[in-house]
């Protein structure tokens, strides 16, 4: 197995276990569903992670796909990554059972300081990470903001949602998250 495989194999099984967690916890909201007060926040946040989750396997394939030698503390910081996105899908729904009514945007507005500070978080350590990148391969100044502009924004947005309750405002930043996601499939290629 080379450096590249066992790098790719180790997140792929850290990302797996964020899918898995993420349907888990679908599975146990749609298996009490007559007990669920719904709001579509919530589910479409599960599938902005789901595609976010694929969008992080499809990186990590592309970053590390020609990797010939890593050192322990060269790869942290995507461990940290990767741990902290499990955190974040494991966030999205709710794990408990609902024994009466739930209410999905109560579930939403009390946790999200949680997801959004963990997305905050994820999304700081995917800039820096970048950041890093940009410094060892020399990039211009304009090349790492095309790189990681988007992010910026999005960390940004993340920090100010851990804050308010205006369901507008977390709707826009979704809305965002979507376009955004979108838009780097239409550059993603595996080779």
């Amino acid at each position: 197995m080379t450096v590249s495989e066992y790098i790719i194999l180790f997140s792929s099984i850290l990302i797996g276990l964020a899918i898995a967690d993420l349907s888990l916890s679908l599975h146990k909201m749609l298996r009490y569903r007559k007990r669920i007060r719904w709001n579509l926040i919530v589910p479409t946040l599960g599938f902005v992670i789901l595609c976010s989750t694929l969008n992080l396997w499809w990186s990590v394939y592309q970053k590390y796909s020609a990797l010939e030698s890593i050192s322990f503390v060269e790869f942290l910081p995507q461990v940290l990554i990767l741990v902290t996105f499990f955190l974040l899908s494991a966030s999205v729904f709710p794990d408990e059972k609902p024994e009466e009514g739930f209410d999905l945007q109560d579930f939403y507005i009390e946790n999200r300081a949680q997801f959004w500070g963990l997305f905050s978080l994820f999304l700081f350590l995917m800039v820096s990470s970048a950041a890093i990148t940009a410094i060892s391969e020399n990039w211009s100044f304009s090349e790492y903001i095309a790189n990681s502009g988007g992010g910026i924004i999005a960390l940004v947005l993340a920090l100010f949602l851990t804050k308010t309750r205006r369901m507008i405002f977390h709707w826009l930043a979704v809305a965002f998250l979507l376009f955004s996601i979108g838009n780097i499939w239409f550059y993603l290629v595996l080779a």
